[in-house]
């Protein structure tokens, strides 16, 4: 497997893996996900018939990397049904209530993820 920078012709299928996956596609690919030092990790996915093959680690390992790069100092995310694969990368959950200001304004936090999303964070 070789990972990749997504570029404007990748726009549209990134939109359907997006929908078959049930995840949201509001704010792409227009939002930044910076946010005062903190990072949202804004969406992973995967194909079911691809799934089991690391490929979503990989990817999580990429993002935290390039977070770190650019000086984020801790990893924000937002689930309703991958807290387990994230708590065993690390991922601890939040009250979201005590997301950063940045974080808790963004688009996903404030309208695109329901409340019953959890909020999840790692320091990086």
């Amino acid at each position: 497997m070789q990972l990749r920078d997504a570029e404007l012709e990748d726009v549209g299928a990134i939109l359907e893996l997006l929908g078959r996956c049930s995840l949201p596609k509001d704010g792409v690919p227009e939002d930044a996900k910076l946010h005062d030092g903190a990072g949202l990790l804004r969406s992973v996915a995967t194909d079911a018939e691809l799934r089991g093959r690391r490929i979503a680690s990989a990817l999580c390992d990429e993002v935290e990397r390039r977070a770190r790069s650019l000086g984020v100092r801790r990893l924000y995310l937002l689930t309703e049904t991958a807290a387990t694969f994230f708590a065993k990368r690390g991922y601890r959950r939040v009250p979201r209530a005590d997301a950063p200001p940045g974080i808790a304004r963004s688009r996903e936090s404030a309208a695109v993820c329901p409340a019953s999303a959890e909020l999840m964070s790692r320091d990086l």
